[in-house]
């Protein structure tokens, strides 16, 4: 299993957390979301990631729907992270399940790009914020 750790019990949020009495309890409840199987097998058969980056790349990617979920301004993924969360989508009845399942009362969506130099600028600057 994929636990993350995100705030330690004793320390404050950071500011750009939304004040929210279920912070703990949102990371349980991601510390024990289990992605498809086939999640794993796509990320290291089509795109080749080894067994440790798949890993790593699902743990990062829970630690970025607790900020999607969480974050009081906009986040954007590292490209890894990107492409678990595409994977993840690609299981559209078990994606939606699952996040409405876990957070029925909040909204997380993929968001395309228009394209072009205006909208990378903008991606990389919320990325640089989302770290």
């Amino acid at each position: 299993m994929n636990s993350i750790t995100l705030i330690e019990p004793s320390a404050s949020p950071p500011e750009h957390i939304r004040p929210n009495d279920s912070l703990e309890q949102d990371i349980k409840l991601l510390n024990e979301l289990e992605l498809p199987e086939s999640v794993g097998e796509i990320l290291m058969k089509k795109h080749f990631l080894t067994p440790a980056l798949c890993y790593e790349s699902i743990t990062e990617y829970k630690k970025y729907l607790f900020l999607g979920l969480n974050s009081k301004i906009p986040v954007t993924p590292s490209e890894s992270v990107d492409l678990v969360w595409h994977t993840h989508l690609g299981h559209v009845e078990y994606y939606s399940k699952q996040i409405k399942t876990l957070f029925p009362h909040r909204r997380f969506d993929h968001g395309p790009t228009k394209g072009g130099q205006a909208e990378n600028d903008k991606y990389e600057l919320q990325y640089e914020k989302t770290l």
